[in-house]
């Protein structure tokens, strides 16, 4: 799906506002953005900036033309490549290379996220259950194997407070048996 918001002639897709163009774009989950320079490059800019803001693409911006000043702005706003010629294979290669690079850029963020987030769950079950940082590791690996889920997913649980975590005698917290967000 592509959400295309100002388009050469005789392309199809759907246009939207800049003050809608992002829960728009939120509800549709479109893989790639097109924003257009149209009637003025401070709309396309607002709308490049929702897009951005609200949803989880990347956005490509159209012109006719290079546009540096434009470029440098859209740029700062979030958007992943612009293209500015009409010839269609050169939108398609575009097209994978912005794709592959944005889905780069969520591995990325997922890496950077896992030892935030497994510090942050072991934070909170040394809290709730008066352990040690190495007893709250072994609580989420242990859940982690029980669940035959990963350790991120176990600890995402735990920040979210989704987790319910029990102990048996030969743990350091006998007789914890509690939602650990509460």
């Amino acid at each position: 799906m592509v959400l295309v918001s100002w388009i050469f002639p005789g392309a199809r897709g759907f246009v939207a506002r800049s003050e809608t163009v992002g829960p728009v774009t939120a509800r549709e989950q479109p893989d790639v953005a097109f924003v257009g320079l149209g009637e003025s490059s401070e709309h396309a800019l607002e709308m490049i900036e929702q897009i951005v803001h609200e949803a989880a693409c990347p956005v490509v911006a159209l012109l006719q033309a290079p546009d540096p000043a434009f470029l440098v702005e859209a740029a700062r706003r979030g958007i992943f490549a612009y293209i500015a010629d009409d010839d269609p294979q050169g939108w398609q290669n575009s097209i994978e290379i912005v794709l592959r690079r944005f889905a780069e850029l969520g591995d990325l963020k997922r890496a950077f996220e896992r030892p935030t987030v497994i510090e942050r769950a072991k934070g909170i079950l040394m809290e709730r259950h008066a352990v040690d940082e190495e007893g709250a590791f072994q609580l989420l690996r242990d859940h982690a194997r029980s669940t035959q889920s990963t350790l991120v997913d176990a600890a995402q649980s735990v920040v979210d407070g989704t987790l319910k975590t029990t102990s048996d005698a030969s743990s350091t917290t006998p007789g914890c048996s509690r939602n650990v967000g509460e």
